[in-house]
Order: structure tokens, then sequence, then C-alpha cells
């Protein structure tokens, strides 16, 4: 197994002078103040310890982190979010590429079983299996260094493991999608197709949140600034500027 690079003293300085010793990824419990060097472009992904690839971390954010990718940094990651019955599948399956990989909790659940309609039948033991395989993928997805369209249906923007998965999200660039038809819309189909207990709580809590596609454009504006002056990417809203493959 390859070492961790020790990145040295002049680039480390370099970095600072150029782009300041505040903590780059401001995740969530982030301390501000860089402590340690984080690459951009993880070790294990072949990233260098050069000044391009190098940006100042807290030890929190550079532990929480692991080698999970910028996004367009190896795959480019997209998370559409909202309640159950909205459309989301059907919104991935018209704006995803093609060779794209997509995660969804719904198809999951459905491998898992045979001849049962799981969004009415779900069980316990169910939902729990189908929970872990879809962490287990994101967290392989979130970690994915080759250039491929990754896209995560997830109602909400939380698991056990990542209680606060919308702030992570927003500090690793992901593209983020609302699919939101109205509250009134959501519950008439919900009523309609006999969804079971747990999507109609999921659709409450939802709507708890009140998350918009307006409001999450503003957060990411003012990421996208920050990581702009930190020179990951231009002002423009795609992601052009990241390094071609």
């Amino acid at each position: 197994m390859a070492r961790r690079q020790v990145v040295g003293a002049r680039v480390r300085q370099t970095v600072i002078d150029l782009w300041g010793n505040e903590c780059w990824l401001n995740l969530p419990g982030c301390t501000k103040v860089g402590e340690e060097d984080d690459h951009i472009i993880p070790f294990k992904a072949g990233g260098q310890g050069t000044v391009a690839n190098i940006r100042r971390a807290c030890k929190h954010c550079n532990i929480s982190r692991s080698n999970r990718v910028l996004s367009g940094y190896g795959a480019t990651l997209h998370v559409v979010m909202g309640p159950p019955c909205a459309g989301k599948s059907s919104y991935v399956a018209e704006h995803a590429g093609s060779g794209a990989l997509i995660l969804d909790f719904d198809r999951l659940a459905e491998a898992l079983m045979m001849d049962v309609d799981v969004k009415h039948e779900a069980t316990g033991p169910l939902v729990a299996t189908a929970q872990g395989a879809w962490q287990g993928a994101y967290n392989k997805l979130a970690r994915m260094n080759a250039p491929v369209e990754v896209w995560l249906i997830k109602s909400l923007p939380s698991t056990r493991a990542h209680p606060r998965l919308l702030e992570e999200w927003l500090a690793l660039d992901y593209e983020l999608h609302v699919v939101d038809p109205g509250a009134a819309t959501v519950f008439d189909r919900l009523a309609a197709e006999h969804r079971n207990e747990g999507a109609k709580l999921t659709a409450r809590q939802w709507y708890s949140l009140h998350l918009t596609q307006e409001l999450l454009d503003a957060r990411q504006r003012a990421r996208r600034a920050r990581l702009a002056e930190l020179g990951l990417r231009n002002q423009c809203e795609r992601i052009d500027a990241r390094p071609q493959w």
C-alpha cells in the first residue's frame, strides 16, 4: 500500500499565500481554520501534492470528507430530492445522460423481493435492508474517481450516518434538483396509489423542511462563488472549467 504523500513546506506556504488558511470544505462541524493539507483530487485517486491540487482544511473536515470527490473532479454528482410520488424517477429518466449511474431506493427495494409490491407492502426488514444497500452504494458513488454521471434519488437530505447530507452536498458542489408538484398533488397521488404509511410520513417530513429550488440555488451560488475564490471553478453555473477527462 502506498504511503500518503507528504506535502512540502514550500507547496503548503504557496497554497496559503494564494488561497488563505481558512478551511476550504465547510462541512458540518467545520472549525474554519486550516490545519491540514487536503487533496482536491484525493491521493487514493492519484491526486498529487501540488499547489493546484492542495487546499487547507481543518482536521474535522479532512476526516469527515475522507476521499469523497468534489463533484466534477471525478464523478459529476446530481441529487434529485422531493416527496414520494413527486416524479423524481421520471425526472431522472428525462435528464440523465447515457451511461449514467442511478441510485434509486425504490428500485433497490424492488430488487430484494419477488412478486411483492413494495410501495404498498414495505416491511421493516425490507426497508432496513434497502436503506443499508442505498447507503453502501452512496458511499461508493461519492468516492467515484471516474468521469461518470451519477444521479442520487433521495426524498429527504439525511441518513442516520449523515444527518446533514444537504450541507455536505452543497460543500462538495453536487447539482441539486427539487422535484415537488405541491402538497395537494402529492397527497392525492399517495391516496390514489394506496401508498403505505411510511411514504405518507416521509411526505410530511419533506414539507416540514420547506425546501425549494430557489432556496437551494441561492445557497449553491454562494458556495460556488467561494469555490471560484479558491480556484476550483469559474463563476459560471455549469462545470465547464473543471478538469477535462
